[in-house]
């Protein structure tokens, strides 16, 4: 399993488009589980926008990201580039 914490920079924070842009991505990997956990310990698998806009994400919330499954390095680094880019 791979970790890493990453802080909501966008203004509008985390809205159907971003959510929807994250779990298209998440998709790419089927062999991995991506799961979003923010600071109130609430999870949402990153392939499913609806439950990643539960998260109610705001800018400069924290959330935990973890990968599990193949290649979890490489998917943590792309998914990682991603929220930095947009999110």
């Amino acid at each position: 399993m791979v970790k890493f914490e990453h802080i909501i920079n966008s203004e509008r924070g985390v809205h159907a488009r971003p959510a929807g842009r994250l779990a298209q991505e998440a998709n790419k990997f089927p062999d991995s589980r991506i799961v979003l956990k923010n600071v109130i310990n609430n999870e949402a698998i990153a392939s499913s926008p609806l439950k990643v806009m539960q998260l109610e994400l705001k800018k400069d919330d924290k959330v935990v990201v973890s990968v599990n499954g193949g290649n979890e390095n490489e998917v943590a680094e792309k998914i990682k580039d991603l929220l930095q880019k947009h999110f």
